[in-house]
């Protein structure tokens, strides 16, 4: 594999100068005639091996480039190569380079989006509701699901007020499937407000929307999300559903299946 060692004369500042300019030639002041473009040429090789050969070894020098980088195109490589490859160190250099999301261009930001995805935790949540509660209507599936990747690999968190109206947004402004994948992440956060965007998904127009509402749904307890299901079931048109009344209903203890024996 080519790396940056004396062995191939590769010089990391020549790098990030060359990728700060990749479409035009400047040569670096001193440097030998022709070794601005051999160098280009073998560095941009090198990150394609890397991405390509999945090497973890190398990813402490990625992490080095990345931080060192004022240039929008390494910093694209890098991030696309974190998504797949990257540590703990990455994640921490991001947040170093990048403290909040507005300060991310929006071209790097589906980059950005990833790395969190792949590495993020509980504060990496917050984070993404962040994004889309500020660039409203930008990479909502993006968004979704790197919440969803987030939750298999952490469990369920607790979750602030910003979060929950993320996912109220989300869930307006999303497709059927965003509006599903909404649901199933409300019903795996903790907040005494998420209740409110489930109740949406029961009362929406789309059957499946209203079944993903109801698996949600028999997650809470309590006489609001009772009261919900009985107006729910009584209004429920598609015979299709009742069978997820029914289990929700033993799940929570209600062994009549009429509307009426709900509490």
């Amino acid at each position: 594999m080519i790396s940056f060692d004396a062995k191939h004369s590769v010089n990391k500042l020549m790098f990030i100068k060359a990728m700060q300019y990749p479409n035009q030639a400047r040569p670096i002041e001193g440097a030998p005639e022709g070794a601005w473009e051999n160098e280009k040429f073998v560095l941009s090789s090198t990150l394609k091996e890397i991405e390509d050969s999945n090497d973890k070894n190398a990813v402490g020098l990625l992490n080095s480039l990345f931080l060192s980088s004022t240039s929008h195109v390494l910093d694209k490589v890098c991030l696309n190569i974190f998504s797949k490859l990257g540590d703990e160190q990455s994640l921490e250099l991001l947040h170093k380079k990048y403290p909040a999301p507005e300060s991310i261009s929006i071209t790097l930001l589906p980059y950005y989006i990833r790395v969190l995805q792949y590495l993020g935790g509980e504060k990496e949540i917050e984070l993404l509701a962040r994004i889309a509660n500020t660039f409203w209507g930008l990479y909502r599936s993006e968004i979704l699901s790197a919440m969803e990747e987030i939750n298999q690999r952490v469990g369920r968190l607790v979750v602030s007020a910003d979060v929950v109206r993320a996912l109220q947004y989300l869930y307006d402004a999303g497709d059927e499937s965003e509006k599903k994948k909404v649901l199933n992440l409300a019903s795996c956060f903790t907040h005494q407000l998420l209740l409110s965007v489930i109740l949406c998904g029961i009362e929406s127009d789309i059957a499946n929307v209203r079944k993903s509402a109801i698996a949600a749904l028999g997650t809470y307890g309590g006489g609001t999300a009772y009261n919900a299901m009985r107006r729910a079931f009584q209004n429920e048109s598609d015979e299709s559903l009742f069978e997820d009344y029914e289990a929700w209903m033993f799940q929570n203890g209600i062994t009549d299946s009429t509307p009426e024996s709900i509490p």
